[in-house]
């Protein structure tokens, strides 16, 4: 695996991790200015649920095959210190994707 191509992979995975964010930003604007005894939101809005779901499933993915291509690459060579900084900042990105207040229910 070139590391140009572990790159590209960690950018798009802070892309998704931005989308998501700003999806949950989104989702805490239309909250705020819901009117008291309407729906929640996301019965309102299937669109924006959907496309939090998307966000979730599109960060999941490329983490999931991020995980396999350093593993095979830490397989094909014994000691790459730019796999382990790619791991670490993978596991980073995993962490702060987990820490979003994402909404148990879509």
């Amino acid at each position: 695996m070139s590391n140009a191509l572990e790159i590209k992979q960690l950018r798009a995975l802070g892309d998704s991790l931005k989308g998501a964010r700003t999806l949950l930003a989104w989702l805490d604007l239309k909250e705020s200015e819901r009117r008291s005894g309407d729906p929640p939101i996301l019965i309102m809005d299937t669109q924006l649920a959907w496309d939090i779901w998307n966000e979730q499933s599109r960060f999941m993915s490329l983490a999931a095959e991020f995980h396999d291509a350093l593993n095979d690459a830490a397989t094909a060579v014994a000691s790459n210190p730019d796999i382990e900084a790619h791991r670490r900042e993978l596991l980073k990105l995993e962490a702060q994707f987990q820490s979003l207040a994402l909404p148990k229910t879509l």
